[in-house]
Parts: structure tokens; sequence; C-alpha cells
């Protein structure tokens, strides 16, 4: 059945997008299997009142993230840090394993988008600021709305590369693996004109940041 496709004709030139209607989704059974980092949920759910449809999507003690941009300034030109960042997933279906990122982390529980940024800043780029410094980048996202819940907290901050020091990372050996880099405004600008970085986030966050600079 195709879906009906809903517009005014007379407000076809709106700047505004429109209000969604309101969706009920009703959960009828749920199974969990809490075992291992991300907590797998085969549920069915009644949608609108239908049958009842089955569902999986996947939770962790940890959901959201927040994402770092740290950049400065010297003699008038704009730089912004980046890390490589190794991804098992990536591996296991034959493609590179790791992939230049903007610093991100979970945000643990109890604490806050802001504070988990100011802590991933320091573990992953060895910057230590106060949470002031850092300023909101845009609202949060949803990366893979269909299967997690999870939601991506965006921050830029302007940093000192004078006052970095060594990170110490998580422990993981991925990230004793990972190399930080810089790069000008306008090598970002290129690399996102060729789509230089697949990974969403980062492209999500340099857009902004350069929009606002």
């Amino acid at each position: 059945m195709a879906l009906p496709i809903v517009y005014d004709r007379s407000r076809l030139s709106s700047e505004k997008l429109p209000e969604l209607p309101p969706i009920q989704i009703a959960l009828v059974d749920e199974r969990i299997d809490p075992d291992g980092f991300l907590a797998l949920h085969r549920t069915r759910l009644s949608v609108q009142g239908s049958e009842p449809v089955p569902y999986d999507y996947v939770s962790r003690k940890a959901l959201d993230s927040s994402v770092i941009v740290a950049y400065f300034r010297e003699e008038g030109v704009g730089y912004v840090y980046l890390r490589s960042a190794t991804r098992p997933p990536l591996a296991l279906r034959g493609r590179e394993s790791s992939m230049w990122e903007l610093p991100a982390g979970l945000i643990e529980p109890g604490e806050s988008p802001v504070a988990g940024a100011r802590r991933e800043l320091e573990e992953e780029l060895g910057f230590r600021v106060e949470e002031t410094a850092l300023k909101r980048l845009g609202r949060a996202t949803f990366p893979a709305p269909a299967v997690q819940g999870e939601e991506q907290h965006f921050f830029s901050v302007e940093v000192d590369p004078k006052k970095r020091s060594e990170p110490q990372g998580d422990g993981s050996p991925f990230e004793a693996l990972s190399i930080i880099h810089v790069l000008s405004f306008d090598a970002v600008e290129r690399e996102l004109r060729e789509g230089g970085f697949p990974d969403a986030k980062t492209e999500i966050g340099l857009r902004r940041l350069l929009e606002r600079e």
C-alpha cells in the first residue's frame, strides 16, 4: 500500500517543518538478554492498536554520549583536533579497522552531558577545561534510532595547544593505538566536500562548528 503524502499546497514554501502526529506504541511483551556490553531486547509492539509485531532493540547501562569539537586559532587560521579510533565491527566486515573521528564517549550514569564531555576531552585529547568552556553545538541527535535510543550531545570548546598534556585514555588496547592529528578549517572543508569523514557524528560536529565559525 502506498504511503500517503500529506501537505498543504498553500504552505509549500514554508520555512518551518510541521509538527508530527503522535503515534501510540504499546509494549505487549519483552524478553531481555542482559549479557555483554549491550542488552538485547526482544519485544512485541502494538502500533496504534495494531496486532503485535516483533521488534528488537539494544540498550546499555551508559546509553547517551558526548561529542567534542576542540579547536584553536593560530595567526588567524582555525584548526580542529581529530583522533583515530579503532572500530572492530568494521574490521570484522572487511573494512579498515580505524577512522578519523572527533573525540567522544559515553556519559556515565548520573553524569551530565557536559560533565561527560569535559571528562572525555581530557581522556582522549589531554585538555583539562572547566565545564563552562564547553558550548552546546546544536541539539542532540539519534545516531541509530531504529535499534537503540542513544542521544549524542555535541559540544565545541576553544583550547590552548600549549596546555595539552598526554591523554591517558580509558585503559583499553583500542585507545592505546589512537593517534591525534590537527587539521585546518580549510582542510576540514575540503574533506567534507570529498566525503572524507565516513563517521557520521564527526561530519555533523565539524559542519556545525564551521557554520558557527
